[in-house]
């Protein structure tokens, strides 16, 4: 490593990835999404259907396998 590249900011060569310069629309897709899933969450109790493995992929896309899912209404308190 040069010295050049020694005083380099960390996440200099990053964009919209981390740091001060993380990607603009990251903030706004985190808030549509608490604004979506909450009203979800708090009306529905949600289930899988049938014998299905939960275990996380990690890949560099995330794609649709056909998760099978039952949204039940959840009872008036």
């Amino acid at each position: 490593m040069d010295e050049s590249q020694a005083r380099r900011a960390r996440h200099a060569c990053i964009p919209f990835s981390g740091g001060a310069r993380i990607c603009a629309g990251y903030r706004l897709g985190l808030l549509q999404l608490t604004l979506v899933a909450t009203p979800l969450a708090t009306e529905y109790t949600v289930e899988t259907v049938g014998d299905v493995d939960l275990t996380p992929i990690y890949e560099s896309v995330l794609a649709p396998t056909g998760l099978r899912m039952r949204w039940d209404p959840t009872p008036a308190r």
